[in-house]
């Protein structure tokens, strides 16, 4: 029998390799792949993509190409190579002498498991060899960094504890990490301040989205209280949406400002431009979880139909039953531009879901958290024409009810525990919902 090659390739897109115990070669190509070796010397090669390169056992050489890689050598004398961008080298406990050959500026070197107390304790270990940096990890453990010098090292490119403070954030994390695979770090805290922009209190639900250019934005909503707090872009105070701007790879905060600019809501018909400047804006009360849905859930490309012309973050007031539902667009041509969405109805939101594989319909899972909070899905038509909701198929839809056979006069949190009690759901259709109508919640509610 031929002995089988040692050779393997991947494709254009993402690979999952698995080695054995012999000396293979591994190709990733495009994509972002995970090439875990085996034992044996083995040679894996990343290429394009975000790629996670693991030697285990053996003298193994990881390239990691271009794009923002993962090298682990494993036990044995490693050499690795990070490429183009920005990578992290993960250096464990049992690693046996590592070489990073290519050391960047931009690059990270995990060291956690040694439990250096600071970026000095690491230098303490650390000397010069002829035009290398060798540190010494305990234990017979090694790292060299070659055509390096000592003073070229700083405190950025290592990763001493689980918890880090980002550039921009006063404070350390306040989550702490039980894994040693994963870090924290801070980006930004309640308080902190980017070019006279504050990060105001209550932070709720959040989206993010990358740019392109080698930033991502984060949308923060702030469930701040009607008639509370600073007045804001939109010209009133209460409920807000933050937009941030933030570096990729430092994760330092760029910028920041209202996402909120005009308002435009049912009960005047849209028409009217509610913001500072016309001195007529609208005050929100509590905006609490939200969804940064993708692209697909209010634009066919295959027909299409729908709105594509910048991202649509969903909200609503948790604020009693006259709660409102809302549309901030938070990138393209209509940025700044925010839309009650009548057609959802009122009532104390948690959250709107949107579901971005409905092709022409746009389907919007809407949660009520008042005292008898229900879910309700809201069926609406993609559009050519009209505004950025109509479009999206936001505005003259159908809400329905959900309604669950046989629980009637019955106690729902015991039947959910009983087996025998999984019964057929069904929707109640509850027709098109006006502006400044509300559900009857007795009406709603399943079972009544």
């Amino acid at each position: 029998m031929a002995k089988k090659s040692r050779v393997k390739f991947g494709t254009s897109g993402d690979d999952t390799f698995t080695g054995t115990d012999d000396s293979e070669i591994f190709f990733g190509f495009g994509g972002n792949d995970a090439i875990s070796a085996g034992g044996g010397n083995d040679h894996a090669f990343g290429g394009r993509g975000n790629d996670a390169l693991v030697g285990e056992a053996g003298k193994d050489h990881l390239f990691g190409g271009s794009g923002r890689d993962l090298l682990l050598g494993g036990p044995g004398k490693d050499v690795m190579v990070g490429g183009a961008d920005n990578d992290t080298f993960l250096i464990r406990q049992g690693t046996g002498v590592d070489t990073i050959a290519d050391l960047q500026a931009g690059d990270r070197i995990d060291i956690r498991d040694f439990n250096f107390a600071s970026f000095q304790a690491v230098l303490n270990a650390a000397h010069q060899s002829h035009g290398d940096v060798v540190i010494n990890l305990g234990s017979g453990d090694q790292l060299v960094i070659d055509h390096t010098k000592l003073s070229d090292l700083h405190s950025e490119q290592f990763i001493i504890s689980s918890q880090i403070t980002g550039p921009s954030s006063s404070q350390s994390p306040y989550l702490v990490s039980t894994n040693s695979h994963v870090t924290i770090e801070s980006i930004l805290t309640a308080g902190d301040s980017i070019g006279g922009y504050k990060m105001a209190g209550i932070p709720d639900g959040l989206g993010a989205f990358d740019n392109g250019n080698g930033t991502f934005t984060v949308l923060m909503n702030h469930e701040i209280p009607g008639g509370l707090g600073a007045v804001r872009a939109h010209g009133a105070n209460g409920a807000f949406v933050s937009q941030w701007v933030i570096d990729k790879t430092t994760l330092q905060v760029q910028s920041g400002h209202d996402l909120i600019q005009h308002v435009f809501v049912a009960a005047d018909g849209f028409s009217v431009d509610h913001s500072a400047a016309n001195g007529n804006g609208i005050t929100f009360s509590r905006f609490c979880s939200a969804d940064l849905a993708d692209a697909s859930a209010f634009y066919n490309a295959a027909s299409g139909l729908g709105y594509n012309e910048g991202r649509l973050f969903l909200d609503g007031e948790e604020s009693g039953v006259e709660g409102r539902p809302m549309a901030h667009i938070a990138s393209g041509p209509d940025a700044g531009k925010s839309y009650e969405l009548a057609a959802l109805g009122n009532m104390a939101y948690e959250n709107l879901l949107a579901n971005p594989h409905t092709g022409d319909k746009t389907v919007v899972a809407v949660t009520d958290d008042g005292q008898n909070g229900q879910v309700y899905f809201y069926y609406g038509d993609k559009q050519s024409t009209g505004s950025a909701i109509d479009k999206a198929g936001l505005t003259g839809g159908h809400l329905f009810g959900i309604k669950v056979a046989d629980f009637a006069a019955t106690s729902q949190c015991a039947e959910l525990h009983d087996p025998a009690g999984c019964r057929r759901a069904i929707r109640v259709h509850l027709g098109r919902s006006r502006r400044c109508e509300r559900h009857d919640r007795r009406a709603d509610r399943p079972g009544e």
